[in-house]
């Protein structure tokens, strides 16, 4: 349902079902913002953000969860989230602010990243390109 929600908003997206399955996604280094659940099969939540962590530095996770708690949002902001959300969500307003502040920031790297490349002689092929 997010993924064909954030398609219809311009956004190109991947579908996981589960955390090792999104791994397996993010290996080429396309995606910019991940949403993910706390309650998974096979990795939860905190693992695949400690994993996503250790691999990707400029992708942004958002963390959806029935067990909005104190200790949770904490393991999550540990592991890099920049924001949990507790489901069931009212509305997708607050997750669309999520996912624009998410990939306005990556953006924003990328930007800086390519103007460094740049002064420093490099080519706009040695740039980086923009992730979905």
């Amino acid at each position: 349902m997010l993924a064909i929600h954030f398609t219809d908003r311009g956004f190109t997206c991947s579908a996981a079902h589960d955390g090792v399955e999104a791994l397996s996604l993010l290996k080429d280094g396309q995606i910019q913002v991940m949403i993910t659940d706390l309650d998974m099969p096979r990795m939860n939540g905190v693992a695949l953000l400690s994993a996503v962590r250790e691999k990707c530095m400029c992708l942004r996770n958002i963390v959806l969860s029935g067990y909005a708690t104190v200790g949770n949002l904490t393991a999550c902001l540990q592991e890099g989230a920049m924001v949990l959300l507790p489901k069931p969500l009212p509305n997708l307003d607050a997750l669309n602010r999520a996912v624009n502040q998410g990939f306005e920031q990556v953006q924003g790297w990328i930007d800086q990243m390519t103007t460094i490349v740049r002064l420093c002689g490099g080519s706009a092929a040695e740039s980086p390109s923009a992730p979905r």
